[in-house]
């Protein structure tokens, strides 16, 4: 799974902020994150997350990510005629 930083939503709309609740020797949360495209194929404003909770699932990897994300059943909102969404990205 890719990272987040440096992927299309990143560069054309910035980082949005996610509290990973990383602090006093917690690990932090796994968030995966979707962005939606246009009809014309340039970054929307629309996204949506994912979050696995490190104190049930502890540290994650790629290999396991994408295969919690896939075993997952995800609600992806419904977008209007002609939008896609993009390919999951790991933000943290």
């Amino acid at each position: 799974m890719e990272k987040f930083f440096g992927c299309p939503y990143d560069k054309k709309k910035g980082r949005p902020y996610f509290d990973t609740r990383a602090k006093y020797g917690r690990a932090a949360d796994s968030i995966v994150i979707w962005f939606a495209y246009t009809p014309t194929g340039r970054v929307s404003k629309y996204w949506h997350t994912l979050r696995f909770n490190a104190d049930y699932y502890g540290e994650i990897n790629d290999e396991e990510l994408e295969r919690l994300v896939q075993k997952t059943k995800i609600n992806s909102p419904k977008l209007g005629k002609g939008y896609t969404w993009s390919k999951p990205y790991r933000y943290s």
